[in-house]
């Protein structure tokens, strides 16, 4: 039986190609059925084009963080180091703004290992907690999260042109951890 090796690393410069990819692919995936098509397009365009990953990369307040099985990347996350809370203002954190994956990433441990990845990031650069923003109706992604030791702290509107779409905000503490 040939057995897959599964692999996260942080992503650099020769990565926004490959970055690009997977955010447009990963995005399409899991976010197509809340847009127009046309909105749809312009968003991709302009959150996932190359340079935009470029500038990403380069950043010294993010991290991006790739995930493959052998060869083949399948899914990655975003994080900005440092940021406010939207729920809590007076809290800095660092933001996991992305973490998707692509079915055949699903349920092998990616996703946790790209949280410590993220997790790891954050405290190296500052004060340990970290927050996100995400889809209500991902009851999968949710439980991930809490069980992950996310809980929810507020709640947020997205209007998209054709619907609401309501987001959970959750939160951690590496501190009490």
């Amino acid at each position: 039986m040939n057995r897959q090796r599964a692999h996260v690393r942080r992503a650099g410069p020769d990565d926004a190609q490959e970055l690009s990819r997977i955010g447009r692919t990963t995005y399409i995936a899991h976010f197509a059925n809340i847009w127009s098509r046309d909105l749809l397009c312009q968003r991709v365009d302009a959150h996932f084009s190359e340079a935009r990953m470029l500038d990403k990369i380069a950043d010294p307040h993010c991290r991006a963080f790739l995930a493959g099985i052998d060869d083949e990347i399948v899914g990655y996350a975003m994080l900005h180091l440092g940021e406010r809370c939207s729920a809590r203002p007076e809290t800095y954190a660092s933001e996991i703004s992305k973490l998707y994956l692509l079915p055949a990433g699903i349920r092998i441990g990616l996703g946790a290992r790209m949280l410590r990845e993220a997790c790891a990031a954050a405290c190296e650069y500052g004060p340990p907690n970290l927050w996100l923003r995400m889809v209500r109706r991902k009851d999968n992604a949710f439980r991930f999260y809490q069980s992950n030791g996310f809980a929810v702290i507020g709640e947020q509107v997205f209007e998209t042109d054709i619907m609401d779409v309501g987001y959970w905000i959750m939160f951690r503490s590496e501190a009490e951890r």
